[in-house]
């Protein structure tokens, strides 16, 4: 998804008093900072994964302490 519609951005820019040259110029910068910015949906993402690697970080600990337990206490049996 386009942040800003270029086509319109460089019209407002040269109707502002800027030549098309500048108006271009500044208009494919802002235009590029598109593939820069994070959306509602990639931070979901984001979030979901974050909270399934913490649910493995999670099961692998309680994993750590049975082994644990199991070796200090059943052991000698």
């Amino acid at each position: 998804m386009a942040l800003i519609d270029t086509h319109q951005a460089v019209k407002k820019f040269i109707a502002s008093g800027f030549k098309e040259e500048q108006a271009e110029a500044i208009t494919s910068i802002i235009s590029n900072l598109d593939e820069k910015i994070a959306t509602k949906a990639d931070i979901v993402r984001l979030e979901n994964k974050i909270e399934i690697e913490v649910r493995w970080l999670k099961g692998l600990g309680l994993l750590g302490i049975g082994l644990l337990i199991k070796i200090a206490f059943f052991s000698n049996l």
